[in-house]
This record gives C-alpha cells, sequence and structure tokens, in this order.
C-alpha cells in the first residue's frame, strides 16, 4: 500500500506558514514589522512553536527524514516558500493548504475570538486596530502573490474580517479578483454580523462556489461563539507554558474547541445553505473529526422524525448528504480514521489528509501512521483520504 500512496497526487489540507518575528517585516511589510515588535515579550513565552528565533534562515537541510521530524520555524521551507516546494516533493504532497502562524495573532484579537484573551500588548483604541488590520491586510497581500505565483502548489487561505456584510462582501470581492482561492472565516463570529444561514449572506457563499474558492473555519478563533469564558475558568483548567499559537493546552478549551464549528456549520445545513449552493466548497480544519459523523446522525434524526414536513421546502436530502457532498474535515494523526470510514460510511468523501506542517501538533510521519490505519480497508479509503477528497479544497 505504501507504493500506492507513493503514485497518489496527495492533497495537504492543513499546513502553515510559519516565518520567525524578525523576517515579519520583510515578508510581510511595515505593519507586521510594528507587530513583531510589539509582540516581541509574548512570543518569547512560546515553547515549541515559538516565533522568536533571532537571526535564523530558512536553510535547514530537505531530507525524507527532516521533512517529517523537524518542526517550528527551523523546518527546512517553514517560510520560504521557494524551498517548500521542494519540501512537497519530499514528503510527496501535489498541493497543499495554507493557514497563517503570525497573521494569527493578529486576526484572533481583530475578531474578538480565541486570542483576544491571552495577553497579547495590542495597543489601545484606534492605533491598535490599525495595527491589527495592517497586519491582516499584508498578509492577504502575501496570500495573492503566493497564490498565483507560476506553477504554484500552494493555496493560501485569506483572512476575512469584515463585521458586516458589506465588508465582508468588499473584502471577498477584491480577495478573489486578485486571484485567492482559500479564505478563513473566523468561527465563533457570524459571519458579516448574520447567521451563516441568512439570506443576506447568499451573494457572498454565491461568489465564493462560483469561482471554486474554498471557504474554511480554522483552528485559533474558536472561543468567541460562546457569551462566556467563564467555562474554562477553573484551577483544572488552568494554562501553563504555551506551545501553540493555536491548541488551548489545556483539557476543556481543547476538548469543547470544535463546538463552534458544529455551531457554525449546523446553520448551514439546516439553512439550506448548501441546497441553496451545490457547489460550495467548505472545510473545518484542524478541529479535529471526533464530532463530526455524531453531528451528522444528530442533524438528520431530528430532520427525519421532527422536522420533516417544516424542512421540506428547504432540504432536498438528509443533513448528513450535504456534510458528504460539501464539507471537508480533518483528523488529528492520533485520530482512527479508520473506524470513522466503517462507522458513517455515508461520509466516506469527508475525512482528508492533513500534516500541519511544520506545526508540533502535525505529530511525525503522519502519512505513514494514516495509512496503517486505511491500510485495511482498502485502496478505495485510502485514495479518498489522501488526494480525493481533499481535492474539493485544493482543486487544480
Amino acid at each position: 500500500m505504501q507504493d500506492l500512496l507513493e503514485r497518489l497526487p496527495v492533497i495537504d489540507v492543513d499546513a502553515h506558514e510559519m516565518a520567525p518575528a524578525h523576517v515579519w517585516g520583510e515578508m510581510f511589510g511595515p505593519h507586521s514589522a510594528r507587530f513583531a515588535e510589539v509582540a516581541a515579550d509574548f512570543i518569547r513565552s512560546f515553547g515549541a512553536n515559538s516565533f522568536w528565533r533571532p537571526g535564523l534562515a530558512d536553510d535547514a537541510a530537505i531530507t525524507p527524514a527532516s521533512v517529517w521530524t523537524e518542526k517550528g520555524p527551523s523546518a527546512p521551507g517553514a517560510f520560504d516558500f521557494d524551498r517548500r516546494r521542494r519540501v512537497l516533493d519530499a514528503m510527496g504532497i501535489a498541493r497543499q493548504l495554507i493557514f497563517p502562524s503570525a497573521a494569527l495573532l493578529a486576526f484572533g484579537p481583530l475578531t474578538g475570538s480565541s486570542l483576544a484573551s491571552l495577553g497579547l500588548p495590542i495597543p489601545a483604541g484606534e492605533e491598535g486596530q490599525r495595527m491589527l488590520r495592517g497586519v491582516v491586510a499584508e498578509y492577504n497581500d502575501w496570500v495573492v502573490r503566493t497564490t498565483t505565483a507560476p506553477g504554484s502548489r500552494f493555496r493560501p487561505a485569506a483572512l476575512l474580517s469584515g463585521a458586516t456584510v458589506d465588508e465582508l462582501m468588499e473584502q471577498a470581492g477584491d480577495l478573489v479578483a486578485r486571484g485567492a482561492r482559500a479564505v478563513w472565516l473566523p468561527t465563533g463570529r457570524p459571519p458579516g454580523g448574520r447567521s451563516p444561514a441568512a439570506p443576506e449572506l447568499d451573494p457572498f457563499w454565491a461568489l465564493m462556489a462560483a469561482n471554486g474558492v474554498a471557504v474554511t473555519l480554522h483552528l485559533g478563533t474558536d472561543s468567541g461563539f460562546r457569551s462566556s469564558d467563564a467555562w474554562s475558568q477553573a484551577p483544572a483548567f488552568a494554562v501553563g507554558k504555551v506551545d501553540s499559537v493555536e491548541i488551548a493546552l489545556e483539557p476543556f478549551g481543547t476538548t469543547t474547541v470544535h463546538m463552534g464549528a458544529s455551531n457554525f456549520l449546523s446553520a448551514m445545513v439546516l439553512g439550506g445553505v448548501f441546497e441553496r449552493h451545490p457547489m460550495l466548497r467548505f472545510g473545518v480544519i484542524e478541529l479535529g473529526a471526533t464530532w463530526f459523523g455524531p453531528l451528522a446522525e444528530h442533524l438528520d434524526l431530528w430532520v427525519e422524525h421532527i422536522y420533516a414536513k417544516r424542512m421540506a421546502g428547504v432540504l432536498s436530502m438528509p443533513p448528513s448528504a450535504y456534510m458528504d457532498r460539501n464539507v471537508r474535515v480533518t483528523p488529528f494523526y492520533f485520530e482512527p480514521v479508520d473506524l470513522y470510514f466503517r462507522r458513517y460510511p455515508q461520509l466516506s468523501h469527508a475525512w482528508c489528509y492533513s500534516s500541519d506542517y511544520p506545526h508540533v501538533e502535525g505529530g511525525v510521519d503522519s502519512k505513514l501512521g494514516f495509512l496503517a490505519r486505511l491500510e485495511p480497508l482498502g485502496t478505495v479509503a485510502i485514495e479518498k483520504f489522501f488526494a480525493g477528497n481533499g481535492a474539493w479544497l485544493v482543486p487544480e
């Protein structure tokens, strides 16, 4: 089966740029350089995923071993995307969906979600907001440059921070016109201040679907959907040393982090978004997959037995059918993905491979680990998980 895997055009639907702070200005722009200065003490406190690596160059050897074991900004191709192409070759990956590392620190506070409460020293008032907006805009410019580069195999996700439908449409229209092919919406805030199923958002979903742009939710903007963070404020859930800018690293926050995405996705499915926009490509990334099958069963049950008549004019298929057709999710490297294929055959198109390169949460040798789990299921499951399913989010 390893020979089969080597022949497949493997799609990686979660990886990151991971530039150390001292190159943010050169790589992105002046707002990012200023942000690196402001956030210096904060990012020094990080562990394995730290951005504080003064003088670090992207020059680590690209070998079959290093691309699966080296993590953080010192990993080969962590921030030099000319070198990242060679990393993809060494990993046996055809195309890669990319999410930010540095810009995530600005995106969270700008959208009022997870990272806003971690103590990042943002200047008060309009000065701080202007800096955050500038960091996100500079990152989005990098997204466009990277996506549209000749022969690019990368699909970095642009950040949509619009607080109103008009702002969201303005940002999205500009990015699509310039060539972006993936976007990231904050999970914990209604897009444009509306329910995802609201008619006012149909022009946005239509724009994304018509242009083949993948819309994603990703770990890191999750907690805002709860009206209070008091749920996690207990001694047992105290955050210790911070190794990751994404995962809470305490049991309550980590094991409930998918709830915002479940909330968001339920509104989309039950609200008929995928019925009205059948070509909409939607990904829920780095939030695990343990919750996805049970959610599909849950929605199917209620629609079939309680709301069949009411939903007849909204949905023409069971909720699980939309989730299988339109939505892609990424199991963590330690999850029993083989069990998901067995238990939820109606969702066999949903599960996708992701490396999380070069973040530590991606584990070591994740391709071989997933392959070992899927081998007993045969070639169809392997081809779906590693190639076919992910191509929905990362088409050629």
